[in-house]
């Protein structure tokens, strides 16, 4: 594991075209271009050259990141992490580090939160808002705690969906686990958060060292129809060998050695591999569709850009399978970053 020190953030400017105006991240990392450029490019392994992106990209979007705790005052965010409701302790935890800090070995809700939000430092390509859910206190999340979790963030959804302040423009639930049994009662809150109108999405799984990745469709929640299900490349559009596969999966991201935040201090990094981080990529890229149109409540519309906007047949190395059961070959994608950025700026956006 790589750590390193991002004394210099990455900033952004605006530039104006005729058609739509784009913002400028100057100093992103590989996996930001990767997810840009509608067509498979020659990537470096850490920084690469400026890109461009939407206007406010993402901006207005609740990103809600179930996980360990974040580090709130990471300079990524920007001021535009915070805690779920407020609050201090987490009541999502029976036991453990109650705190709504991330003090977690593995800096894990950190990371995954400036995948989905971390704008400064060029980890992210999303201005979302980033809301700190911490259901891991321990190793493990209990079932009916995360039910708990997930329904009360569909009430607040659905408050702001009644209130519509100008800013809001929809959430997004990012679940960077998974949980050892399937949950009826977690499946049940899920379908009901995903009819409010929220985006799910979770991660396919890694397979442990020396264990073969399995099919994504055993893996939960990441298995339920409601979920956007989420596995790895890397950035020589490869499959991550890690990274579970098949029928179950929805889309792919970057997710091995991509570069995120840590919690040991407001600037520190490092570089990590998972599904786990490939899922939230996908979520900075659907807070721009999101955000960008104002889908406040319309998933479909969501998913539908995520399809028609994917890289399709890029990614080598997918497990064979056959028909039904084959792994889509579809790289998540916003085709923003172009010399010439005229038309709309991705299929289906209004003109």
């Amino acid at each position: 594991m790589t750590h390193m020190n991002d004394g210099e953030l990455s900033s952004s400017a605006l530039l104006h075209s005729k058609r739509w105006e784009t913002g400028l991240v100057r100093r992103p990392y590989w996996n930001l271009e990767m997810v840009t450029t509608p067509k498979k490019v020659t990537l470096g392994k850490g920084r690469v050259n400026p890109i461009r992106t939407v206007r406010g990209p993402g901006r207005g979007v609740n990103a809600y990141v179930l996980d360990t705790g974040i580090r709130l005052t990471h300079q990524v965010f920007m001021g535009r992490a915070s805690n779920f409701q407020n609050r201090t302790t987490t009541p999502y935890c029976r036991s453990g580090d109650l705190s709504m800090h991330d003090n977690s070995n593995t800096s894990h809700g950190t990371g995954v939160a400036s995948l989905i939000g971390g704008w400064n430092g060029g980890y992210s390509i999303s201005l979302a808002n980033v809301i700190n859910v911490k259901v891991f206190c321990e190793d493990e999340a209990e079932n009916s705690l995360v039910a708990k979790a997930i329904s009360d963030i569909t009430a607040e959804h659905r408050a702001f969906v009644q209130d519509r302040p100008s800013w809001f423009k929809g959430s997004i639930i990012n679940m960077s686990f998974g949980l050892p049994d399937h949950s009826p009662l977690v499946e049940r809150v899920v379908k009901e958060a995903s009819n409010a109108g929220i985006l799910m999405i979770a991660s396919a799984g890694n397979a442990e060292a020396g264990v073969p990745a399995e099919v994504a469709s055993a893996h939960f929640p990441c298995n339920i129809t409601e979920v956007i299900c989420v596995t790895s490349c890397n950035r020589t559009y490869g499959w991550s060998r890690f990274a579970n596969y098949g029928k179950g999966v929805d889309i792919i991201a970057p997710g091995e050695r991509v570069a995120l935040a840590h919690s040991a201090s407001d600037k520190m990094g490092w570089f990590q591999s998972g599904t786990s981080l490939a899922t939230p990529i996908v979520g900075s890229v659907l807070a721009n569709f999101m955000a960008y149109e104002g889908l406040v409540m319309d998933t479909k519309t969501v998913r539908k850009r995520m399809f028609d906007n994917a890289v399709k047949n890029v990614i080598g190395g997918l497990p064979k399978g056959r028909g039904k059961n084959r792994t889509p070959n579809l790289l998540v994608n916003i085709p923003t970053n172009r010399r010439n950025p005229r038309g709309p700026p991705y299929s289906g956006a209004p003109s």
